[in-house]
């Protein structure tokens, strides 16, 4: 199977198919088995993570597979998979598949605002990120799910704390922050023998993969915006129902999905990208996707702004025209 960032996860229908899918991924980066891993584990792990994710619009199996397919990709650029351990590798993509498991379809904010269990839990910090990390760790104490089980004790316990790490390094609250740290990282040495350097590294990947939607090919990158959209807006509405505080992107009558995508590739992902491609050249060509697009947002966005102008102009002049 070659690896391709593009590919139409969406297509995929069934949860068999994704399961398949991914399990594909999976054995295609530890071919050799030199992860050490256990590989009659894995795919069960894999079919119980798939029975945890819920039918929201966005945070589902898709973008759970699709995130996990990006970085895939991510991990076979040159630079990159010289500067991974085999088992890190595995663990990132572990990361990957798990790391919105058990979302419920509304965002931290909301949790926080109808002040939910699990934002008391986690006392309003990375609400989502650290319960997705606990059902990840959770089915993997399952002695009959562990795929660490192969492995020395101590190496397990590494494993497991990169997992959990990994995954909140997704809550998006931190996003500029990381950008800051992973630029200044960025421009020293790029050794991989250091272990805060390779955790900044591994991490910077799997937030990328998680926002890479943006830089597919525009048709399907328009497909997976709408997903978005959709559940921002359902949220939105519960939101005005509960009289809560509405987010920036949740309500449909003033959000249009052009712009916002628009400012979410010039404000948020294109700078991680621009990042990663000094790590490795490879990165270009989703940069170069998101400036083209971008390019293909900015236009539709003006076009409907011009409308609903004239739409507006149009109706001004109507009402003065039959005024008495």
């Amino acid at each position: 199977m070659k690896l391709d960032r593009n590919f139409p996860i969406l297509s995929l229908r069934l949860k068999s198919e994704l399961v398949d899918f991914a399990v594909n991924l999976f054995r295609q980066e530890d071919p050799d088995g030199k992860s050490g891993i256990n590989w009659n584990k894995l795919p069960r792990y894999i079919q119980a993570v798939s029975q945890k994710y819920f039918d929201n619009h966005y945070h589902n199996l898709h973008h759970a597979i699709d995130t996990t397919n990006v970085l895939a990709w991510m991990l076979a650029l040159p630079v990159v998979r010289k500067g991974f351990p085999p088992l890190h590798r595995i663990m990132l993509m572990t990361a990957a598949l798990v790391h919105d498991v058990e979302h419920p379809g509304k965002d931290n904010n909301w949790e926080i605002n109808i002040r939910s269990n699990l934002a008391t839990k986690y006392d309003n910090r990375a609400v989502l990120e650290n319960h997705s990390a606990q059902v990840a760790l959770g089915l993997l104490a399952d002695p009959e799910l562990n795929f660490l089980d192969t492995l020395p004790g101590f190496v397990q316990d590494d494993s497991r704390k990169m997992l959990h790490d990994a995954v909140l390094a997704t809550d998006f609250a931190r996003h500029r922050d990381f950008i800051t740290i992973l630029e200044a990282k960025l421009s020293g040495s790029h050794d991989f023998s250091d272990p805060e350097f390779l955790s900044l590294v591994e991490f910077s990947l799997l937030k990328a993969a998680d926002i890479s939607n943006p830089g597919k090919v525009f048709e399907q990158a328009k497909k997976w915006a709408e997903c978005v959209v959709k559940e921002f807006w359902a949220q939105g509405k519960e939101e005005k129902k509960r009289n809560l505080p509405v987010g920036m992107l949740n309500d449909q009558e003033k959000v249009e999905l052009h712009a916002a995508q628009a400012g979410f590739i010039k404000m948020q992902v294109m700078d991680l990208f621009v990042l990663l491609s000094r790590l490795d050249p490879g990165f270009q060509e989703v940069v170069d996707a998101l400036e083209h697009n971008l390019g293909k947002y900015n236009k539709a966005a003006e076009a409907i702004r011009q409308r609903r102008e004239h739409t507006k102009k149009v109706a001004v002049n109507q009402t003065a025209t039959s005024a008495p």
